[in-house]
């Protein structure tokens, strides 16, 4: 009596040919162009946009806006390297990845973020990333965007919930208690 023949759901990673890799590094090269022409075309091109961003940044560099947004450029890269490491804890169950392959999932889903509607290039990005097992990545992409949304609802009601007290329901006793 023989063993019984087991389906293997098991994937293997493949090398990809020559030639695909080929496409693959032309594709994210014209991404990246794509990404560029669309920066210059919406900040540049146009003068009087490109007038009203220098204005912009003018008046926050140079005013009390200076502190809060030089803060807000220094602590994107802690931002990234957060979101780097929650991708590494998620992925690595998946299959064997460094941290700095997490890294580069997230900047690559920010590019393709920023070029796709509603965000849908950053899940892609990520997966892209992944040498195998592409389809059980998009569950945890989906796991990781469900944690932070919780972690996001349940921050912004306790600030609710503060400023509500703190600020609006002052002379309000019976509403506060409610």
């Amino acid at each position: 009596m023989s063993a019984p023949h087991l389906q293997n759901y098991v994937q293997k990673p493949e090398e990809p040919a020559p030639r695909r890799r080929g496409l693959v590094v032309a594709g994210k090269l014209g991404i990246t162009l794509l990404t560029l022409g669309l920066l210059w075309h919406s900040v540049v091109a146009d003068e009087a946009t490109a007038a009203a961003w220098r204005g912009l940044l003018t008046r926050t560099l140079s005013g009390e806006g200076r502190g809060p947004v030089l803060l807000a450029l220094l602590l994107m890269p802690l931002n990234w390297g957060l979101e780097a490491w929650k991708w590494w804890r998620l992925a690595r169950h998946l299959e064997p990845v460094s941290f700095r392959r997490s890294f580069r999932a997230v900047l690559v889903g920010l590019t393709l973020g920023f070029v796709t509607p509603n965000r849908v290039g950053d899940y892609a990005g990520r997966i892209m990333e992944l040498k195998s097992r592409r389809l059980d990545a998009l569950g945890a992409v989906f796991l990781g965007r469900y944690c932070q949304l919780v972690a996001t609802v349940v921050a912004g009601s306790v600030g609710l919930l503060y400023f509500l007290l703190r600020f609006y329901l002052v002379g309000y006793p019976a509403a506060q208690l409610g």
